[in-house]
């Protein structure tokens, strides 16, 4: 008798584990993110976050729970070590910024201080695919932390038509974020019996309810753009960094001659429709004029839209500068800065200022 309930037992509980393990199976076939008695971590969730991590940045890529994802390490770092009166330079943007992209700016930038004779460290915090609201958290939760003399931040293009954002009403929260939430809510049953099959057959109790966004504001991308580079001005000036925005050359915008190679790129380019359904150049003209004005009324803007005008041979693709770019877009960065004042300490700043108030 003992026999038979123990033999019926361990039938019973074989059964279970194949049906769990078949729930787990169709759960891993459905591509659907589940938790349990048998754990997958290849779900849909990571292969997304794998196919959406393609192109933005050569870079060993993390899940962040503020930006969505970011670059490990979080700053790639030129210029001279550890000195005292060194100037400190933290460098934001996207994919135009990334260290990771051959010839990058803030790179050329090192080299062009260490050629005048300026002691400086640039730290390289860009992003592929980054917009200014993921500069915004960067800078806020990174880059203080590094106590930086100067913050230069190049970017434009990935604010526009506000593609990083999930909608127009909530343009701080990115494709990658949104999948980590829904990921958390939608794993949330709760069950401890059988949960791949509670998970499958939608039983059991949700824990999590619906994220939340956020108050929706629905705003134009170029607001959205200038609201957050004043937010950087006034961030890095309450805790006494110096700010300069860029807004960033592209191609389609200007008077930048193509060669045959980067119109054939333009044209496989310019009449895809982004999310307003418009083409990409009527989009692009119409997104960067409206910045042009904005940058036209920031003291702290520099629009650098037509630095490329009357050259060609400059561009990888339609986004990113090729090393020779990068490196025309360094020395007017430099140019800025010097033109601007804003390569000289702030402690010479300040005993210039009282020198000539003494005079």
């Amino acid at each position: 008798m003992i026999r038979k309930l123990g033999t019926g037992v361990l039938v019973v509980l074989t059964l279970l584990i194949l049906v769990e393990g078949v729930a787990w199976v169709a759960l891993w076939v459905g591509s659907k993110p589940e938790e349990g008695f048998l754990v997958s971590r290849g779900s849909d969730f990571h292969r997304q976050l794998a196919r959406g991590f393609v192109g933005t940045s050569r870079g060993q890529l993390a899940v962040d729970p503020h930006l969505g994802y970011a670059l490990e390490p979080a700053f790639e770092v030129f210029g001279v070590k550890e000195k005292v009166g060194a100037l400190r330079i933290v460098a934001l943007g996207g994919s135009t910024t990334d260290p990771h992209n051959e010839g990058h700016w803030p790179g050329v930038l090192s080299e062009l201080l260490e050629r005048g004779g300026i002691s400086a460290k640039v730290f390289n915090g860009g992003v592929g695919s980054y917009s200014t609201n993921q500069e915004v958290v960067k800078l806020i939760r990174d880059a203080l932390s590094l106590s930086p003399d100067l913050v230069v931040s190049v970017d434009g293009v990935n604010d526009l038509g506000l593609v990083k954002s999930i909608s127009a009403a909530t343009p701080m929260v990115n494709n990658p974020q949104e999948m980590i939430a829904r990921y958390v809510v939608e794993g949330s049953l709760e069950s401890v019996f059988l949960p791949n099959l509670v998970r499958l057959f939608g039983f059991g109790r949700g824990i999590l309810r619906e994220p939340h966004w956020g108050r929706p504001a629905k705003m134009a991308a170029e607001e959205v753009w200038e609201k957050n580079v004043r937010l950087m001005n006034a961030i890095s000036a309450e805790f006494g960094a110096r700010y300069l925005c860029v807004l960033q050359p592209i191609m389609g915008f200007g008077s930048y001659n193509r060669s045959s190679d980067e119109e054939e790129m333009w044209k496989e380019s310019k009449d895809r429709p982004v999310a307003s359904g418009l083409p990409y150049h009527e989009a692009l003209k119409g997104y960067y004029q409206a910045a042009q004005a904005r940058c036209g009324k920031l003291p702290y803007c520099a629009d650098l839209t037509e630095i490329f005008a009357g050259k060609t041979n400059l561009y990888n693709d339609p986004r990113h500068p090729n090393p020779d770019g990068y490196r025309l877009l360094a020395e007017a960065v430099f140019r800025e800065l010097r033109d601007r004042g804003l390569l000289a300490q702030p402690e010479a700043e300040e005993s210039a200022s009282t020198a000539g108030a003494g005079e």
